[in-house]
């Protein structure tokens, strides 16, 4: 959506796989595996250095990832060994269902519309019993950093509006957490996402 977004992954790919390959996210990451089907089949949205797809093969799941980053793509192959498709969130179009989805610090690159357009999509994403996970920066602004990226905020009240609009979502969790790359300012809100029951696929 944003091409000053796009082109500092593109320029910093290598330097960013670096800082962030080997950063130990296993706390979330089993959190979020607690809810997923043993050996189930996981897409990692925004998959960026190829980290927790990593993490999810040693753990028995099936993984695969997206990343709008053909650079990151490459690295994220090697490094994980899974397939890694270059392209949009906006723009995939998933071929099957997952038993989990993880958005790790990826959908906050997008505008709140795309944000909601995405969870509008995960009844027809999500396998019945399956689980999503998303992870926003806590407390910033919305806008460009120096660097040219863009973040979206994304509060309690935007949760509680995804929760009214899309009745088909149920909240499994929710928690807080410091930032892996150990900057002070920064926290996370996590949230992992369920199907209702009564929710049917169509």
């Amino acid at each position: 959506m944003y091409a000053s977004t796009d082109a500092y992954y593109a320029t910093h790919a290598k330097a960013y796989f670096e800082n962030t390959a080997f950063r130990d996210l296993s706390a979330t990451a089993l959190r979020f595996l607690a809810h997923v089907k043993p050996h189930g089949r996981i897409i990692d949205v925004g998959c960026g250095s190829g980290r927790d797809l990593r993490f999810f093969r040693a753990h028995g799941f099936q993984a695969e990832g997206i990343d709008a980053c053909e650079a990151l793509c490459k690295l994220a192959r090697t490094h994980s060994g899974e397939n890694v498709q270059g392209v949009r969130i906006e723009d995939w179009q998933p071929d099957k269902r997952f038993d989990g989805v993880w958005a790790c610090a990826s959908l906050l690159h997008l505008p709140m519309d795309a944000i909601f357009a995405f969870f509008s999509r995960l009844r027809n994403i999500l396998e019945p019993q399956g689980a999503a996970f998303f992870s926003f920066k806590s407390g910033i602004e919305s806008g460009f950093n120096r660097q040219g990226r863009y973040f979206m905020a994304f509060s309690l009240n935007d949760l509680q509006d995804v929760l009214q609009r899309y009745q088909e979502l149920v909240l499994l969790e929710m928690w807080e957490s410091s930032d892996a790359l150990e900057r002070s300012e920064v926290s996370w809100l996590s949230f992992v996402f369920g199907l209702a029951r009564e929710c049917t696929h169509g």
